[in-house]
């Protein structure tokens, strides 16, 4: 599983680039979070088995995600999850990239 946290403040900026990057079979380390139906006793919100989770919660900060050629299959949770605590959200782009959730 991977994480892109961008928590700064006042236009902080957090880029990732996957290139060719293989992700198979994620699971709940954490446990089910607190806030999912029903609840889980999971004490971070972190890491909940997502292929890749994203989260953006500074002031008027920028993330990027650039994905290329990579594959994300077999995730216990979402594909790919995308978390900003803002109305004004960006976007992702993939190029040539597959996501499966586990089925």
């Amino acid at each position: 599983m991977l994480e892109e946290f961008n928590r700064g403040e006042n236009g902080s900026t957090a880029t990732l680039i996957l290139d060719h990057v293989v992700v198979e079979q994620t699971t709940i380390s954490g446990g089910i979070p607190s806030y999912a139906n029903p609840p889980g006793a999971a004490t971070v919100p972190d890491n909940t088995g997502e292929c890749l989770g994203i989260g953006s919660v500074g002031a008027n900060d920028t993330t990027i995600l650039q994905m290329i050629d990579s594959s994300f299959t077999g995730c216990d949770n979402n594909g790919i999850e995308v978390t900003n605590n803002h109305p004004r959200m960006g976007c992702y782009a993939t190029q040539r990239s597959r996501n499966f959730r586990k089925g």
